[in-house]
């Protein structure tokens, strides 16, 4: 598999805390998103079961390299978003702004039948990750505040009877820019949901959560 193979050639993982990701059913792993490539890389490699990644493309720039990532993607089960700041702020993309919306309300039913069928999704609530050598957005040691829309999809799969495991997952990286890295993926328990649980509250919780998996 792909990402076994990035892990294996490019970086000196550690993973901690696995036994908090349950080997069955509906689960959302929520994570740090600190490189653009070797977060998703490592959590397919140790997460001993399928693991499908919500994605941003609109990074991607030419129309060939738009068909071959929506691809991918689509094969892989992995839902596609694109963020609002990239148009924003006028970046070359090869996707228009009033497409936004078809693939957001996509990706939330795509997210929700995983969910159904006791799938594993995986989520970087920053949007965009410290090391990305297209969009930069913050600096090595920086965060951006999570977007509630892990949240959402948590909201509706409960709403619609679906339990699910909210897992928090932290990224420690040690010599980022070195030829291997060393990088530390932990796996915090899952955070339990109640009817108290506000959007905001359950952003808040989990935030907590995996900027203290992340020291």
């Amino acid at each position: 598999m792909l990402g076994r193979s990035i892990v294996a050639g490019r970086i000196e993982l550690r993973v901690e805390g696995l036994e908090n990701v349950p080997r069955r059913g509906a689960c959302l792993v929520v994570a740090r998103h600190f490189h653009h490539l070797y977060d998703g890389a490592a959590l397919v490699a140790a997460i001993a079961r399928p693991v499908h990644v919500l994605v941003a493309l609109d990074w991607v720039r030419s129309c060939t390299g738009r068909v071959g990532m929506e691809a991918l993607c689509g094969i892989a089960g992995w839902p596609v978003v694109l963020r609002h700041d990239t148009f924003k702020e006028g970046a070359s993309s090869a996707y228009r702004p009033a497409e936004r919306r078809r693939y957001l309300v996509r990706a939330l039913e795509q997210a929700q039948r995983l969910l159904r069928k006791g799938q594993l999704l995986a989520i970087f609530p920053e949007g965009y990750p410290a090391v990305d050598p297209v969009l930069r957005r913050k600096d090595e040691t920086g965060w951006l505040p999570f977007r509630a829309g892990f949240a959402t999809i948590v909201e509706r799969a409960v709403r619609a009877g679906t339990s699910v495991a909210l897992v928090p997952a932290g990224f420690a990286y040690e010599g980022a820019g070195a030829a291997r890295p060393h990088v530390v993926l932990r796996f915090g328990p899952a955070i339990a949901l109640d009817a108290e649980f506000s959007r905001a509250r359950i952003v808040e919780v989990v935030e907590r959560a995996v900027r203290e998996l992340s020291r």
